[in-house]
């Protein structure tokens, strides 16, 4: 909200036409504004998550059974899954996870979340043929943006790297992989004849305006999230400044022993003690 270019409008183009009329794009812009949040965004998909509860990756071969367990114990795939990608998911509408191997760090296959504004989908005929993970990075004070494709060419998977350094002026600039020193190592791979993308898309609601991408479980309902915040704040502001004023001559009030007149208090107004003229 307080971002003044919109980003996104091919996505969201009704939200992002309507943000600066939010209540939380215009009071953003104020100072002496004491905004309260109802919480429900946050309540709706935590509840969900729970109800929904953990997952079940099960296999008929008890040798694969064995290896998923390994599997899910090293990455901790609960916390993974109720954690990272089903809220995430839930709340932007889509997102990734990444399959990683470093034999130097484990046997088992490493699996990673990207939430939705880290990943691009690269599909055709409707078959998912790339996926694009997005890694930030900062050296020497300036930032970089690590491109990683696996896509699916000539019936193999290819994974390439690309770095670029972001300027500030938004613009990007191509840069050797070797700019950051731990990022040398990393060289394209081919896995042939492998025709899968080494990831996996996570979508819950199709959404018509992005077929190729998910649809968020609060659209439809963010203007009314917004009104409701707008209307619990005007509550409170109307009860603060219709609060009573009380005047009172400071010579009637009690003393401390240094003779400094003690105030009284804010909410608890039972008050006053003071000797007979």
């Amino acid at each position: 909200y307080t971002n003044e270019q919109l980003y996104g409008n091919m996505r969201e183009p009704i939200y992002n036409r309507n943000r600066r009329n939010y209540f939380w794009g215009i009071s953003s812009q104020e100072g002496d504004i004491k905004r309260v949040h109802s919480g429900i965004p946050n309540a709706i998909v935590s509840t969900l998550v729970n109800a929904i509860g953990d997952s079940k990756i099960t296999s008929s071969d008890s040798i694969i059974e064995s290896r998923i367990d390994k599997i899910k114990k090293y990455n901790d795939m609960t916390h993974l899954i109720n954690q990272q990608q089903m809220p995430l998911t839930l709340v932007e509408g889509w997102g990734a996870f990444k399959v990683s191997f470093n034999k130097s760090l484990s046997d088992c296959p490493i699996i990673q979340y990207y939430e939705g504004q880290n990943v691009e989908f690269v599909y055709s005929f409707g078959i998912l043929v790339g996926i694009i993970y997005k890694d930030y990075y900062k050296y020497q004070n300036k930032d970089y943006i690590l491109l990683e494709t696996r896509r699916i060419c000539d019936g193999n998977s290819v994974i390439e790297y690309e770095l670029f350094r972001l300027e500030k002026s938004n613009d990007v600039t191509s840069v050797p992989l070797e700019t950051i020193p731990e990022l040398s190592g990393l060289t394209n791979v081919v896995i042939p004849g492998l025709k899968k993308v080494l990831g996996v898309p996570s979508k819950f609601f199709f959404d018509p305006l992005n077929p190729n991408y998910g649809k968020s479980i609060y659209n439809g309902k963010v203007d009314l999230f917004d009104d409701l915040d707008q209307d619990l704040s005007q509550c409170s502001q109307t009860v603060r400044v219709s609060t009573p004023v009380e005047y009172y001559p400071v010579d009637l009030l009690e003393r401390q022993n240094n003779g400094i007149p003690k105030m009284p208090k804010v909410y608890n107004r039972q008050y006053v003690a003071k000797e007979g003229m």
